[in-house]
């Protein structure tokens, strides 16, 4: 996830006549399916929804995004307090005062900060999960072939001539 102040962002939308909020819901929620790997994430279809919809359906994605972070965050062991119905108060209170849900993206930015701040690799959860807390292992039939004892490679001496002997007459030498 990207790191971004939420003053910015609440500038930005606030600036661009909220054209940045939709650009950002397009953004994070890009990065959000990508940083967990959720596949039921559509961003083009929350903003295409967003605009039909005059907003609400950002509502509900801001809301459903808000608890997505949570539920990462507390899978990767972090401590962290659910804002996704603090998210959608906000985003409500818009309806009777026209600019609140800007606090709510605030927090929402908030909260994708931290989870960008969080290392992460599900690979090392295995590694360093206790033991107890590790997947059963999978049990699998498999045939083995029987072994085949290779035969051994033929030596390069077996086949070289014979070195030749030389035999002489001559006498020992002395050494003192």
């Amino acid at each position: 996830m990207t790191k971004r102040n939420p003053l910015v962002v609440v500038a930005l939308t606030f600036f661009t006549f909220t054209l940045y909020a939709y650009w950002w819901l397009y953004k994070t929620t890009d990065e959000l399916k990508e940083e967990t790997g959720r596949e039921d994430l559509n961003p083009l279809t929350d903003v295409l929804l967003a605009v039909v919809t005059f907003g609400l359906w950002g509502v509900w994605a801001a809301f459903r995004n808000a608890r997505i972070v949570h539920e990462e965050m507390l899978d990767r062991g972090e401590n962290h307090g659910d804002r996704s119905w603090g998210v959608a108060a906000f985003a409500g209170l818009t309806l009777f005062t026209g600019w609140a849900w800007l606090v709510g993206m605030a927090l929402l930015q908030e909260d994708y900060n931290r989870l960008a701040e969080t290392d992460y690799l599900p690979e090392a959860d295995a590694f360093f999960a206790p033991a107890t807390a590790r997947r059963p292992a999978v049990q699998a039939r498999v045939e083995v072939e029987p072994m085949q004892t290779p035969e051994p490679a033929p030596s390069r001496w077996e086949d070289a001539p014979a070195a030749p002997v030389f035999r002489s007459n001559a006498p020992m030498p002395i050494v003192y």
